[in-house]
Formats: C-alpha cells, sequence, structure tokens
C-alpha cells in the first residue's frame, strides 16, 4: 500500500515537472524579444536587421553581383 502510494506520488512528480517544463518553454517562445544586428562585407555585402517589442522585423541587406552590380 504504502508502495503503491509513493509510486503514485512520483509519478504526479513527473507529470508535474514535464508540464511545467512546457508551460514554461512554450511562454519563451512567444514572448516577444526586440533585437537588432548588422554586418559588413566591405564592398562585396552588408545586413542590417532589427526587431521591436511588438515582433516587426525591419531591415536591409545589400550584395554584388557577378556583373559588379551592387544592389540594395
Amino acid at each position: 500500500m504504502q508502495s503503491q502510494l509513493v509510486s503514485t506520488l512520483l509519478a504526479l512528480l513527473v507529470v508535474i515537472t514535464l508540464v511545467l517544463g512546457y508551460l514554461s518553454s512554450t511562454e519563451a517562445a512567444t514572448t516577444q524579444r526586440p533585437y537588432e544586428f548588422g554586418f559588413t562585407i566591405e564592398k562585396q555585402q552588408h545586413r542590417q536587421e532589427k526587431k521591436d517589442e511588438r515582433g516587426i522585423v525591419m531591415g536591409e541587406f545589400g550584395f554584388i553581383t557577378a556583373d559588379g552590380i551592387y544592389h540594395v
């Protein structure tokens, strides 16, 4: 009887731990996190990107094609 109670409590603890882990990972994935980054490879390409608190991403990139034209 006592071992059955311990097994039941242990199973309940495992289920609660899994549910709490899932809920916290779901919250982290849906939380809007602003960021900003960019890079430039001189005379070859560039990229700038920014995400605001609302989840809107804006930016630009540019690169040189084989014919030597820089596109933005």
